[in-house]
């Protein structure tokens, strides 16, 4: 990968009126932060496929399109980028721009969790909480991705997992 399609990005986030409260002497602009997003997105760059999803997911400067979201999030996803694995979850759980289905929504909050994602850890917890489309419900796989949370120190975990441990 070549430096200019990491620059690429980098000047994405200069233009991104959703970053920095700083003052600048650069005028933000989703329509220049947009382009330069898609520039390193189509080269490659994952951080680039999750911020051109998110655009189309908001319609921060480009018609909104869940459908084009979620083509970016799985890139980004397959690319490594972590916080995309959550979003084609979201994606599938709600049937934002793909067929809702549960049990894909399971197996991309799974592939989040692992990695350490503390959204992810709480819808799988949830997820197998409340035990939906196919998904048993399993108070024992709810507390332990609750305890992961409380590891972590996640003070809601701490108060959910005393409510679900008096259940097992």
């Amino acid at each position: 990968m070549n430096n200019n399609v990491i620059a690429e990005y980098y000047l994405a986030t200069v233009f991104d009126p959703s970053l920095g409260t700083q003052e600048t002497t650069v005028k933000k602009s989703w329509k220049k932060a947009n382009k330069w997003y898609l520039m390193s997105a189509k080269s490659g760059i994952a951080a680039g496929q999750i911020s051109v999803g998110n655009a189309y997911a908001k319609g921060d400067g480009v018609p909104m399109d869940q459908k084009r979201a979620v083509h970016w999030y799985q890139l980004a996803a397959r690319n490594g980028y972590i916080d995309a694995a959550w979003n084609m979850g979201v994606a599938y759980e709600y049937g934002r721009g793909i067929a809702q289905s549960v049990k894909m929504a399971l197996r991309w909050y799974c592939a989040g969790a692992i990695e350490g994602d503390h959204r992810a850890q709480w819808h799988l917890a949830a997820v197998y909480y409340l035990g939906e489309e196919g998904v048993r419900r399993n108070l024992n796989k709810t507390a332990y991705w609750l305890s992961i949370l409380k590891k972590e120190h996640d003070p809601g975990a701490y108060i959910v997992y005393k409510i679900i441990a008096k259940s097992l």
